[in-house]
């Protein structure tokens, strides 16, 4: 109760600053050159963080003549991601809040139990339960993917590492999200048939909410802007019809083919440095006080033996679930464990096994962590260091040989210290750009790892793309919020509101006028 307390209130403040700097925004005369602009924002009321960084956003979009308005999800059935079951005052608190929300910011909303979500509700009920458990992946409506979304939510929702498909109530979950899935698509399809939208802004499409907004909206023609919080904080990641943009897009083919400038290698170095404690990064994971003995006394060991060192980098186990592409392993477990049973046999590699800190920022289930997957008897050239280690990874690359990793944006800054990475294989935003070592089978995965042991390896990973990528990746996508600071997930309202709205000016362009959402730092 004293959370829900605290929550609220952090939800007022919020509201009426919001309102202040709506104000601030408005209050600016400029020219109103957008005519016949509808955008639709849809933070889904699950978060005062989306509301109000879309209402600010909607501010500046307005001030330029766009048209604007707001979706809120007001049904009081619980599988919808990020309000979960909960009892219905709750559901009544979280919406009563939201429209609070709207009309202290004096903006329009069009509620979706307003738009006949319910029409074919006996129809969907009576699918879904005729679909069985192994078929309800595929399950689909209206063209939609629904099944594929559902499993994601279900997953997020559980914090499991994949499908608990031998769980009772992993399965009912599945289905409720599924109905809700359908019930959104019905819904918002009403309100395009009516209100006529002609852009959506929403956060990232990959779970049963904004995914299935995202597709109706695609399957009418309609264009989305898709945003995400990006690595620093302060900074947040926008694009045209990507439904989460885990892969470089926009301007990378030409942005790799030129050179850093010197002030943009000095704020990328400037940036590597302050990577180590995390203090501009969007999640801070590590405390000051580290204690290094076990890792020493583990090098130590290997030195006296001659051997080679590696340090193998896991994920969250849910995440990197969600965003594996076409990889040799079925998933982060089987490629540890598969990974471990081979090590076992290589006593002339010392490897490092690192859970992933953030196992513990964001509760991961105790039963669900990487230390679950791990053997208990160990043999000597391996060492375990848990999630609650404080171990820092820049300590460890000052040590190591090579790295070993799943999907993880550490293979980036190993990279640009000249260590080669070896990847599981999966697609992610990094992969094939020649700073990592990215197999396409187990066999070839194996092979590298026995050669990079043995010294046998000539891989090099190409230091200036990777340089280039993280600049690319991690400034010129990043685009400054000006209007709030937050980190781990704590939110500080600032005194003074900013006057140069760099940022923010350059998402209303984007979205307005479908300008390429790139900032350039140098300015």
């Amino acid at each position: 109760m004293l959370h829900l307390f605290k929550s609220k209130l952090q939800f007022l403040k919020l509201t009426f600053f919001a309102s202040k700097v709506r104000k601030a925004i408005l209050s600016k005369k400029e020219d109103k050159d957008i005519l016949n602009e509808k955008i639709l924002f849809c933070p889904f009321n699950s978060s005062i963080l989306n509301l109000f960084r879309e209402s600010v956003i909607a501010a500046a979009c307005e001030k330029k003549g766009a048209d604007v308005a707001f979706f809120q999800y007001d049904l009081s059935h619980g599988a919808i991601d990020f309000l979960y079951d909960q009892p219905k005052y709750k559901f009544k608190l979280y919406y009563w809040f939201g429209k609070l929300f709207y009309i202290k910011n004096k903006l329009s909303v069009y509620q979706l139990s307003k738009y006949n979500p319910y029409i074919n509700k006996d129809q969907i009920k009576r699918t879904i339960d005729k679909t069985p458990v192994d078929k309800l992946g595929e399950f689909k409506y209206k063209n939609i993917k629904i099944g594929q979304y559902a499993i994601a939510s279900s997953i997020r929702f559980f914090l499991s590492p994949f499908p608990l498909w031998d769980n009772k109530n992993f399965v009912k979950w599945v289905r409720d999200f599924i109905y809700t899935g359908c019930v959104i698509a019905d819904g918002f399809q009403n309100i395009i048939d009516k209100e006529k939208p002609n852009k959506i802004v929403t956060s990232h499409a990959i779970y049963i909410s904004w995914g299935v907004l995202y597709d109706v909206a695609r399957m009418n023609g309609i264009n989305v802007d898709v945003y995400n919080g990006s690595y620093r904080k302060n900074t947040l990641r926008f694009y045209h019809n990507e439904r989460n943009a885990p892969f470089p897009i926009a301007e990378w083919p030409s942005f790799e083919n030129r050179e850093l400038n010197n002030k943009e290698l000095n704020i990328l170095n400037n940036y590597i440095e302050s990577r180590e404690d995390q203090k501009n990064d969007n999640i801070q994971l590590f405390s000051e006080n580290s204690d290094y003995t076990t890792i020493d006394d583990f090098v130590k060991k290997a030195k006296n033996k001659n051997a080679k060192i590696a340090c193998l980098y896991t994920n969250i186990s849910w995440d990197a679930y969600a965003h594996a592409n076409d990889c040799p392993f079925e998933s982060m477990e089987e490629w540890l464990i598969e990974t471990i049973e081979h090590l076992k046999n290589m006593p002339n590699l010392y490897v490092i096994l690192k859970a992933h800190p953030a196992e513990v920022y964001h509760k991961v289930p105790d039963k669900f962590r990487v230390k679950n997957f791990i053997p208990d008897n160990l043999p000597d050239h391996i060492l375990f260091v848990n999630e609650n280690a404080n171990i820092r990874p820049f300590y460890i690359y000052d040590i190591i040989d090579f790295g070993i990793i799943h999907l993880s944006t550490v293979c980036i800054e190993m990279a640009l210290k000249n260590i080669p990475v070896l990847t599981s294989g999966g697609n992610s935003h990094y992969s094939n750009k020649n700073f990592t070592i990215d197999p396409k089978s187990k066999q070839e995965y194996f092979q590298h790892l026995m050669d990079l042991a043995s010294g046998k390896s000539t891989f090099k990973p190409d230091i200036e793309i990777a340089k280039k990528y993280m600049f690319y990746r991690f400034f010129r996508e990043a685009i400054p919020f000006e209007a709030l600071e937050i980190q781990n997930g704590k939110y500080n309202i600032p005194k003074e509101f900013p006057e140069k709205l760099s940022g923010i000016n350059l998402i209303t362009e984007g979205i307005v006028n479908n300008e390429k959402f790139i900032f350039d730092w140098t300015n």
